[in-house]
């Protein structure tokens, strides 16, 4: 999270048009979605240590990408932390929650100082309650009720069918 935290601020701070935005979100969503099926593909849960160097490395690019993309980060740092096998799923999903947390907080901060910050209360009321409802019945259903390869395995297909999605649509202007 050190290198982490002021790249996303500044990745937040980039001003990208729409299309380069997406094409840049969709990829890395793509990217993402394949590095989680290899995580449950492979065979092998054994957990490695990171040097300082690449927990710094890691942390700066996937900040960065967050900062850019507007998202926290998470989706990008569970398939890559799972892939590496830094630590089990559930200690992985834990650190990407806080990390999500503080690159969001780092990346609104951006985007206020860029002055490209809006808000909708419309919607940001609904999202809120979204996400708790959401986060709550994900939390429990993957600790008590789903395997959680084949959670894994459905996940990734998700965010590969999103990326691929805003790819095709924002790249080729193709709508599926």
């Amino acid at each position: 999270m050190v290198s982490s935290i002021p790249l996303a601020y500044f990745g937040a701070q980039l001003r990208l048009s729409q299309q380069v935005f997406f094409l840049i979100l969709g990829s890395s969503l793509i990217l993402s979605g394949i590095a989680m099926m290899l995580r449950y593909i492979q065979a092998k849960m054994k957990s490695h240590e990171f040097s300082l160097i690449k927990k710094l490395s890691l942390g700066g690019s996937v900040g960065f990408l967050a900062g850019v993309s507007g998202i926290g980060g998470g989706i990008f740092l569970s398939p890559t932390l799972n892939l590496l096998n830094w630590a089990n799923p559930r200690t992985v999903a834990s650190l990407a929650s806080v990390f999500i947390l503080v690159n969001s907080i780092s990346g609104l901060i951006g985007l206020t100082v860029a002055d490209t910050f809006q808000l909708d209360f419309q919607l940001a009321w609904k999202l809120v309650l979204a996400v708790i409802l959401g986060g709550s019945l994900g939390s429990y259903l993957s600790n008590k009720k789903f395997n959680l390869r084949i959670l894994g395995g459905l996940t990734a297909v998700l965010v590969v069918y999103v990326g691929l999605r805003l790819v095709l649509m924002h790249g080729f202007g193709i709508n599926i």
